[in-house]
């Protein structure tokens, strides 16, 4: 039996889905963080190690019989991949590809589309038969603009405001408080800046669902900082989506955790898009981006992807995304 994996790290997380040539998925891992730009070398080689051994292990897999692995990391490419075959064998076909070839292929299974990234950082990318463009992706000092850190930022921002009686009053403090076991804001601003630079953005971004909650029950703060959010996404997408070669039904999807946040957000988004872009169609991820390499991995190996779509919804279905999340 063939195997292939798929690797989705990131500046928080490493995620690994192992699936079998049929495919069936087995199993999953978590590892640590994988961002060359806040980890060293060492972190970056133990994560990629740990969620490789972990799940063979568990799933009693030879390192021998895992046939091609997609990933997505943030890291230095010669690195992951060396550590990927140390961990496996020198005859693994080893693919490393940005995170919106994984972001797009898990959510409509498609090699030409527009995607807008919104996790702990955010971007658009867009890629046709003739044009490959990216947008955002810069970081959390210079944009990052609508990502869960920008909604976490601005979320503290506002409960900062509060306690200089210079903004309106927000459920987001406390809640924040709480979350963060914090009694007061000179408090919990200690707590930020005394958190490693590698794990700042991380607890900012991890506030982000406190705001999604905060919003359905009907805070103005909340609800102005998420439709400030989709505002910066769609500015993003809007840029990709100019190119001359997009043509009507050109394929746009999302992807990333701070779409889950709240309805709000999806939908404001989309209306803009409907407004200033009829002719995209806009599509609702089916996977996460995970599971994109998996995917693209049992298409190498001849697997009909597409003609046995909804066999696999039923097998990847722990990492499915529901339609509900964005009505």
């Amino acid at each position: 039996m063939r195997y292939v994996l798929g690797l989705d790290g990131g500046g928080s997380k490493l995620l690994c889905v192992i699936a079998d040539e049929t495919g069936r998925m087995i199993g999953s891992s978590l590892a640590g963080p994988t961002n060359s730009s806040y980890n060293t070398p060492e972190e970056i080689e133990l994560s990629i190690t740990s969620v490789i051994s972990e799940i063979l292990a568990n799933h009693n897999i030879a390192r021998q019989d895992v046939s091609i692995v997609y990933g997505a990391l943030p890291a230095d490419g010669q690195l992951s991949i060396s550590t990927i075959t140390k961990n496996l064998h020198d005859g693994v076909k080893v693919n490393l590809c940005g995170e919106y070839v994984l972001s797009l292929f898990g959510a409509i299974q498609e090699d030409y589309g527009a995607v807008v990234q919104a996790g702990t950082g955010s971007f658009a990318h867009i890629r046709t038969p003739k044009t490959e463009i990216t947008v955002g992706g810069w970081g959390p000092i210079l944009g990052d603009e609508g990502s869960g850190y920008y909604i976490g930022k601005n979320a503290l921002m506002a409960c900062v405001r509060m306690a200089d009686e210079l903004g309106i009053f927000t459920i987001l403090q406390e809640r924040i408080l709480t979350y963060c076991k914090q009694v007061k804001m000179r408090d919990l601003c200690t707590l930020i800046y005394a958190t490693p630079s590698n794990k700042q953005s991380t607890l900012i971004a991890s506030l982000c669902p406190i705001v999604g909650k905060a919003a359905a029950e009907g805070d103005k703060v909340a609800i102005d900082i998420l439709e400030d959010a989709a505002e910066m996404l769609f500015m993003q997408a809007s840029s990709v989506l100019k190119l001359p070669d997009v043509e009507a039904r050109f394929p746009l999807t999302v992807a990333g955790g701070v779409w889950k946040t709240n309805p709000l957000l999806f939908n404001c988004f989309s209306t803009k898009i409907k407004q200033l872009f009829p002719q995209i169609d806009l599509r609702y991820p089916l996977f996460e981006p995970v599971i994109g390499g998996v995917l693209l991995g049992l298409r190498d190996l001849g697997f009909p992807v597409k003609a046995k779509i909804e066999e696999l919804k039923h097998h990847f279905s722990a990492y499915s995304i529901s339609a509900d999340l964005f009505q």
